[in-house]
C-alpha cells in the first residue's frame, strides 16, 4: 500500500469534521498549502490515500448487518423431508415418474425434439459460417463452444 503521511491523514480528517461536504479536490487544495507532497498526487490518488481513510475513521466501527431468520417449517414438514429424503419442492416434482401414457409426456417429449431440431439446424448453420469465412479460427472457435457446451451438459 501506498506510505500514509499521518500528520496529512489528521489534518483530512480535521476539515471533514468541520465540513464533511468537502470534495476531494478541495480538501487537496487545503492539505496541499502545508503539504507540498500532497500536491504532486493527482485527486484520485489523494482521494484513495486520505480522503477515504479519513472518512473510515470519522464512521467508526462497521456495525453487522441485521441477520434475517428462516421461516420456521412445521414438524410434519421436516418428518416428511426425512422420509422421503428430497431437498426441495422442485426437486421432488422433478423426480416423479411420468406414466408413459401421460399426455404430458408426450407434449414434453415433442417439445424437446422441436428443441433438439432447431439446435441441430442452428449448429449446421453456425459450421456453415464458419467454413465460408475460410478461417480456420473460426472453425476451432465454434468447436471450442460445443465441446464446452458438452461438457456442461454432461456434468449436470
Amino acid at each position: 500500500m501506498a506510505d500514509l503521511n499521518a500528520e496529512v491523514l489528521t489534518l483530512v480528517e480535521r476539515a471533514l469534521r468541520k465540513d464533511p461536504s468537502l470534495r476531494s479536490k478541495e480538501l487537496q487544495k487545503e492539505v496541499a498549502k502545508s503539504h507540498r507532497s500532497v500536491a504532486s498526487l493527482s485527486t484520485r490518488q489523494f482521494h484513495a490515500r486520505y480522503a477515504l481513510q479519513a472518512k473510515k475513521r470519522l464512521a467508526g466501527p462497521r456495525k453487522p448487518s441485521p441477520k434475517v431468520k428462516a421461516p420456521k417449517r412445521s414438524k410434519a414438514r421436516s418428518k416428511r423431508r426425512a422420509r422421503t429424503g428430497s431437498k426441495t419442492a422442485s426437486a421432488t416434482a422433478s423426480t416423479t415418474p411420468l406414466k408413459k401414457t401421460d399426455p404430458v409426456r408426450a407434449l414434453l417429449r415433442e417439445r424437446f425434439e422441436e428443441r433438439q431440431a432447431t439446435l441441430a439446424r442452428l449448429m449446421d448453420q453456425a459450421f456453415k459460417r464458419s467454413m465460408d469465412a475460410d478461417s480456420l479460427t473460426a472453425v476451432n472457435t465454434l468447436l471450442e463452444s460445443v465441446e464446452k457446451q458438452i461438457g456442461e451438459l454432461q456434468s449436470s
